[in-house]
C-alpha cells in the first residue's frame, strides 16, 4: 500500500493534473485515482516515473512506495543501476 495522503500532499504542491500523471504513466484517469487511493497497485516502473514528475527525493520515494524496508532495499538497487 502506497501512503495515499503523503502522494496527494506532493501532487497538490507539484501544480500538475492528476489527468497530465495518468497521461505520463500511459493510463488512463480512472486507473489513476484507482491507484492513488489503493485499490490498485503503482508498478515500480510507474513509482520512479511518479519520482520524475514530482521531483521527489529517495526519501519521499520511500515514504510513499515503498515503507517497507526490505522491498526499499531490493527498488533501491534496481534504482542505483538505472
Amino acid at each position: 500500500m502506497i501512503n495515499t495522503s503523503l502522494l496527494k500532499s506532493k501532487l497538490n504542491e507539484s501544480g500538475l493534473k492528476t489527468s497530465y500523471i495518468a497521461k505520463s504513466l500511459n493510463i488512463t484517469k480512472q486507473s489513476f485515482y484507482n491507484k492513488l487511493n489503493n485499490r490498485n497497485d503503482f508498478t515500480v516502473e510507474q513509482a520512479f516515473k511518479i519520482q520524475d514528475l514530482l521531483g521527489l527525493d529517495s526519501s519521499d520515494l520511500r515514504n510513499i512506495f515503498f515503507a517497507d524496508n526490505i522491498t526499499f532495499n531490493v527498488i533501491k538497487e534496481a534504482s542505483d543501476e538505472r
